[in-house]
């Protein structure tokens, strides 16, 4: 039998000898594995956030934020949505506990997109739901920042179709 097998079958030996052993490899595993799915419960999945939009635009920044960056949340069931007609509405609905947070796309919201204003979103976030008002702002965040910098990257490109200068 080579060295190295005799060495390895000491050493199992001198552990199952040794208490402490077991105890870290096999008890306080399983210990650990009960409490943890004591405080985070039996199911294991979470539920979806749940999520308010309040469309007073009704253009189309308003509509590709629906249909792509909300959509996405939806089909990956991380949030449900649902249509709210009113600001104030939202703002109740997320302190009553409804929802966790809601997007108001202000009037104006397309047309600033489009021109030499910057185009912002409002999210309504509860308290009670931080990780979910934080998804929401960081959505909301990354969706105008993306339309934001397609509107310079538009308007660099026109100057660079006129040689670059103005005139």
């Amino acid at each position: 039998m080579p060295t190295s097998c005799l060495l390895a079958a000491k050493d199992i030996r001198q552990r199952l000898r040794d208490r402490s052993a077991i105890l870290i490899a096999v008890v306080v595993p399983l210990s650990l594995a009960f409490v943890l799915s004591l405080v985070f419960g039996q199911e294991g999945v979470p539920s979806p956030f749940r999520y308010g939009v309040v469309d007073l635009d009704r253009g189309p920044a308003a509509e590709t934020f629906r249909t792509g960056a909300l959509d996405a949340l939806v089909q990956d069931d991380i949030a449900t949505l649902r249509r709210v007609e009113t600001a104030d509405e939202a703002r109740r609905l997320v302190e009553s506990g409804a929802l966790d947070a809601a997007f108001v796309l202000p009037s104006g919201f397309s047309t600033a997109s489009s021109t030499a204003g910057s185009a912002s979103l409002d999210v309504f976030g509860s308290v009670d739901a931080p990780t979910a008002s934080e998804v929401a702002r960081s959505v909301a965040r990354s969706f105008t920042t993306d339309l934001n910098g397609a509107r310079v990257a538009a308007a660099a490109a026109a100057g660079i179709g006129t040689g670059g200068r103005d005139r």
